[in-house]
Formats: C-alpha cells, structure tokens, sequence
C-alpha cells in the first residue's frame, strides 16, 4: 500500500475558515484524524502529543501544534462554524463559561483565556459517527482517494 496523503477539505467555506486561522491547520487536523483512526486515540491532547513526535509540517519548536489547536478549539467554542463565513470576530466580551461532560461548569474571564484554552484541549475528544461512515474511499483520476468526516457538536 502507499503512502495516503491529505488532498482537500470539505466544505470549501470550511477550508477557508481554517486557513484565515492559520495556514497549517487543513495539515493539522488531517492529521490528528488521520492519527484517530489509525490509534483509536480520540482525546486530542494525546492526539496532539502523536503530531508533536511525527511533525508532519517540521516545526524547529514542536509546541506549534498545540498552541495552534488551543486557538482554533477556542475560536470554534466562541462561534466559528464550518459551514458558515467566518468574520473574523471574537464574540467573547466579558468572559467565558464552560460546561464539561459531567456538567460541571467552569468560568473563566477575558483576562484567563489561556486557561480557558488549555480546558478545552482537556477536554476536547474527535468521535466517530455511528450513524454512517466517517470515511469514504474513491477513485479520482486513477487515484484512490480518501475523505474523512469531520463534524462539531454544540
């Protein structure tokens, strides 16, 4: 078997969020469920761990990736949506309230956001659908293709 590479991200507008972000996360979250399905990993601070070692985009600090993902996690929780243009505005104008699986709610004001960013990386797991693959496999121009789902709850 060959080598499986990263071709494109679905929805466009979706693609396009994530580069006005940062130009490496297209790269970043290919990866990490690229990782998930090969590991059975879903927690993305592990995940995170695995791109660090791998370093898929050779970053000289390796901290790179999470960092980034802190970032993109945390504009996710304050509204950009994969189907919808993102703007470019923070909606966070006092401080932000998180609310864990087990229903505990943790605050935090606009003056902790690096708190408020780690907490989601804490928290934060990718989730199969068992509702319908989350993997696709094609053929486009003699080569196989393949596409991974990526959805966010809310």
């Amino acid at each position: 078997m060959g080598d499986i590479k990263f071709c494109v991200i679905e929805p466009t507008i979706f693609k396009h969020n994530l580069i006005l972000i940062d130009s490496g996360l297209p790269t970043i979250i290919d990866n990490l469920l690229f990782a998930m399905h090969q590991t059975g990993i879903k927690e993305c601070k592990k995940l995170i761990g695995l791109l660090q070692e791998s370093n898929p985009l050779m970053y000289e600090d390796n901290c790179m990736y999470e960092y980034k993902l802190k970032k993109f996690l945390c504009l996710c929780a304050l509204g950009v949506n994969p189907t919808k243009k993102w703007i470019r505005i923070d909606e966070a104008a006092g401080g932000f309230l998180l609310v864990a699986l087990e229903n505990e709610t943790l605050e935090f004001s606009i003056n902790n956001r690096d708190s408020f960013e780690q907490n989601l990386l804490d928290i934060t797991t990718f989730e199969v659908d068992n509702g319908g693959s989350t993997i696709k496999i094609f053929d486009e121009k003699g080569k196989a293709c393949v596409s991974v789902g990526l959805k966010a709850e809310t």
